[in-house]
């Protein structure tokens, strides 16, 4: 920890004042990252890239012209991606490439490898990012769609029926059988 708050501090990114504040907020449980922009205002744009050329791992400023591996992002759980703000990139072999906004917190990246079986490998960039990836790729309630699917035994597309089709008299009774097992219930 100290070796990552001195690289921001020659960076120009953290005061060296703010540092003690860093490590007495992780030291009271708060993640790292987390810390750190609360301790001396950095942005979370400001902060990945440094943390990104500190460990050695890939930073990316926008995901808007990525186009992810379809394969990879069906192998993976929605629910997971976005309860955890993960977005699969892309696959080589049993490597996947996953973009994430917290390098010190792995129990996402942890979830999916053991889900797919894939060793994951964490790509920065920030949380907005993500976000907006998850909704253009996922859509907004794409966990929710995929455990109702999941859930189902069977799922069964069925026609909306034409207007001439249905039968008046029998919608009318089948509303008035809803309203009196309702009362019975």
């Amino acid at each position: 920890m100290r070796d990552l708050l001195d690289s921001l501090v020659r960076e120009g990114l953290l005061a060296d004042t703010a540092a003690g504040e860093v490590v007495r907020r992780w030291r009271e449980g708060e993640a790292v990252e987390q810390a750190i922009l609360s301790a001396d205002g950095l942005t979370p744009g400001q902060l990945l890239p440094a943390l990104a050329r500190h460990y050695n791992v890939d930073y990316l400023e926008s995901l808007d012209d990525i186009t992810p591996d379809r394969a990879l992002l069906r192998m993976m759980p929605a629910a997971m991606l976005t309860q955890h703000k993960l977005f699969p990139l892309s696959r080589e072999g049993e490597t996947a490439r996953i973009a994430t906004a917290t390098l010190f917190r792995t129990h996402g990246l942890d979830e999916l490898r053991l889900a797919t079986g894939l060793d994951m490998v964490p790509v920065l960039t920030t949380q907005q990012t993500i976000d907006a990836a998850l909704r253009k790729h996922l859509g907004v309630g794409a966990a929710t769609v995929q455990s109702l699917v999941a859930d189902a035994d069977g799922v069964q597309v069925v026609e909306q029926p034409q207007e001439e089709d249905m039968d008046v008299m029998g919608a009318a009774l089948d509303g008035w059988s809803i309203m009196f097992v309702n009362k019975v219930l």
